[in-house]
């Protein structure tokens, strides 16, 4: 059985992506899959962006209790539902999978080993990013460094377990703005990636491109955009994820170029390729954002009531004019933060978030538009 599966790998990072979804399919059918073939098939599918197939693949949802022992396949599949289900935009259910697995794991006197168990607290780690709950994160990473130092060598090399660390890393502190701590991260994470590594080389090229973008050097950002193009160019197909990643942030800066024309092209990719891959909602949300901003007569009222409405409080939701309802501003991304417009005296006497309308200007600049005062991390 594994044979198919490595084909449709194979396949998959040809960019022949089609045919290794028909060989995932007949796999699927004709076999009984069991344990962790479960889990790499609907990461196969996960990474063509058939995220509803992925969710099947895994069985039924696993709910972990405390007092109920657990074999290690039903462990990883529980792990791997959790992350799935994060990936699929419910954040906040994630979370709470991944908090009953942790108090299974600090409880339970069985003993458990493997990938699943080696990167839980890096899983955990990415969905407490997607709350806004930093410290938290950074605890679970404190968790995953242990982990790692305490695996063996020949475990961590070979699931590039400290490539994963600094790329978390990384997230955390471009989240809070603290791009000195970011750069560290990548910089650590450009040194490990060997020269057959070419998905490293993306992730480190665009994650390299959002935080000039975060920072505001929009050439230095296009740069590393252009080293990204180069890769999917060699490789087409090969990162659907981190390619639709990539034409958002082209959009990002044609639109601070002042090029509107070729931002609304970009931004037309982006929403073509995630919507026929069934892409994670909360990629979508962000092209709906960027194009309301320059060119809003192009998206349906669908599209527009999504972007104000996602159910899992997106952040680019909050800068289109919707409010918090509750949620701690500094929960949200800050560069996010410096985006949302000042609150107004009614929104002072009402008690609540002042993010109902974008002003004028940032709605004509959204990269340019800065609050007087930047709020703390």
């Amino acid at each position: 059985m594994k044979d198919h599966l490595k084909e449709a790998r194979r396949l998959m990072l040809a960019g022949e992506r089609q045919e290794a979804l028909a060989i995932l399919d007949k796999f699927q059918r004709k076999h009984k899959i069991e344990g962790q073939d479960r889990i790499t098939l609907s990461g196969l599918y996960r990474s063509s962006g058939k995220y509803d197939k992925a969710f099947k693949a895994l069985g039924p949802l696993i709910l972990v209790h405390a007092n109920e022992p657990l074999s290690q396949d039903h462990l990883n599949l529980s792990v791997a539902q959790a992350r799935l289900i994060n990936a699929m935009g419910c954040k906040f259910f994630a979370g709470r999978l991944f908090s009953e697995i942790d108090l299974y794991l600090k409880q339970t006197p069985l003993t458990y080993n493997g990938q699943s168990v080696l990167f839980f607290y890096n899983y955990f780690a990415n969905t407490l990013i997607e709350q806004g709950q930093m410290l938290q994160a950074r605890q679970m990473m404190a968790l995953f460094k242990d982990s790692i130092e305490k695996a063996p060598e020949n475990l961590v090399a070979s699931f590039n377990t400290w490539h994963y660390y600094h790329e978390t890393s990384w997230r955390i502190e471009s989240y809070l703005g603290n791009f000195t701590q970011s750069d560290f991260h990548l910089e650590h994470l450009r040194g490990l990636i060997k020269s057959a590594e070419v998905y490293w080389f993306v992730i480190y090229h665009n994650r390299k491109a959002s935080q000039y973008l975060y920072q505001h050097k929009f050439d230095l950002a296009h740069q590393q955009l252009q080293q990204t193009s180069l890769l999917i160019q060699q490789h087409p197909g090969a990162f659907p994820g981190e390619e639709i990643f990539w034409f958002r942030m082209m959009a990002q800066y044609h639109i601070e170029k002042g090029e509107t024309a070729v931002a609304v092209s970009f931004l037309q990719s982006m929403l073509a390729k995630s919507q026929a891959i069934f892409d994670a909602p909360e990629i979508i949300i962000a092209g709906f954002y960027y194009m309301e901003k320059i060119a809003p007569q192009l998206l349906s009222l669908g599209d527009r009531v999504a972007l104000r409405n996602h159910p899992n409080s997106n952040y680019f939701s909050y800068l289109a004019g919707r409010a918090l309802g509750g949620r701690d501003e500094a929960q949200l991304p800050a560069w996010c933060r410096e985006l949302l417009p000042p609150p107004t005296e009614g929104d002072r006497k009402r008690g609540k978030n002042p993010v109902h309308q974008l002003s004028k200007r940032t709605q004509q600049h959204p990269f340019r538009h800065r609050r007087t005062h930047r709020s703390a991390p």
